[in-house]
């Protein structure tokens, strides 16, 4: 049984507003005057390279490119999507290079793909790029969060991508049930750090579901090669935990985010038992790791069942 958090969603972001003095920074940025295009764009280009430095200042609402490879992709509401906002400063890139470089491997994985489920999609930028990599993509994308399926839902839009990527209001655990998450945000920016443990006093209702039964609505037993992406917040052995006939007859291949909270005991002893090989990212590319040991500089990880070969999904260690 899942523990349950309860607490008002205003008081758990007071200090990541920086004490409310990042709400009134950004507004003194919307009322001045091409702040973007002239103070913004001054500071970027006197630092080039490392303008990543000015990543947290806030920046005028605008559609910020995002480049991988042979891709771009566009993102909205830079003001309060910190992601976008960070892509912005950062030249139309990732920041730090070992998240830009996930994002280098997991488009060229997505070419060679039938399905991607993006569990936890947040602004959705990892299902649009697997839809602008591959035009045969189905994509379907999940969050608990009502106001990231907002944003993920404008994303698609703005990137011509509604007829592969379909996004869904729902939350994947060990065992199906609801849970009640807030309506509206009174953060400045979306939040990232919520999970299935976290359950609200109000708001709104979200379906969770298993894995298996998941894979079953959506007929996912009848496509060959499926890629899924993992990024729930310490979360993720509920999902493998109610998942384990779907892996062992899919062999999906698992790109997953780690965290010092992540259960990796129970993970790496379910993923050595369904015969997975365990790939750290890191700046360069893929470093094979024998155990799932979590890495305070590098976080995402690439889970592949040893019948498949990384070489002919085009990625080079």
């Amino acid at each position: 049984m899942k523990r349950k958090i309860y607490f008002k969603f205003q008081n758990k972001n007071y200090m990541n507003n920086w004490y409310g003095l990042k709400i009134i920074i950004k507004f003194f940025v919307f009322i001045i005057p091409l702040y973007n295009s002239l103070f913004a764009n001054l500071l970027k280009n006197l630092l080039k390279e490392k303008s990543f430095m000015l990543r947290r200042i806030p920046i005028k609402n605008t559609l910020v490119r995002l480049i991988v490879n042979d891709n771009v992709i566009f993102l909205n509401n830079p003001n309060y999507d910190h992601i976008a906002k960070e892509i912005w400063w950062c030249n139309s890139k990732r920041f730090p290079s070992n998240d830009q470089k996930a994002l280098e491997i997991f488009s060229s994985l997505s070419c060679q793909m039938d399905c991607f489920l993006d569990i936890g999609c947040n602004n959705g930028m990892f299902s649009i790029l697997a839809a602008k990599a591959n035009p045969e993509i189905k994509v379907y994308a999940f969050d608990i969060l009502p106001v990231a399926i907002k944003l993920i839902n404008e994303n698609v839009v703005s990137n011509d991508v509604a007829n592969q990527v379909f996004s869904q209001l729902m939350g994947i655990s060990d065992q199906d049930g609801n849970l009640t998450m807030p309506k509206k945000n009174y953060s400045s920016s979306i939040p990232t750090s919520y999970s299935t443990n976290f359950n609200f006093k109000k708001g709104i209702k979200v379906k969770l579901i298993t894995l298996d039964k998941l894979s079953e609505l959506f007929n996912l037993r009848n496509m060959k090669n499926i890629l899924i992406k993992i990024d729930v917040e310490g979360t993720e052995d509920n999902i493998f935990k109610s998942g384990k006939n779907f892996l062992l007859s899919q062999k999906p291949i698992i790109l997953c985010e780690i965290l010092s909270n992540s259960n990796t005991k129970f993970i790496s002893k379910l993923l050595k038992d369904l015969s997975y090989k365990f790939y750290l990212i890191k700046d360069k590319g893929l470093e094979q790791r024998n155990e799932l040991i979590p890495n305070k500089e590098y976080r995402d990880w690439i889970f592949i069942h040893k019948e498949k070969d990384l070489k002919i999904l085009g990625i080079n260690n």
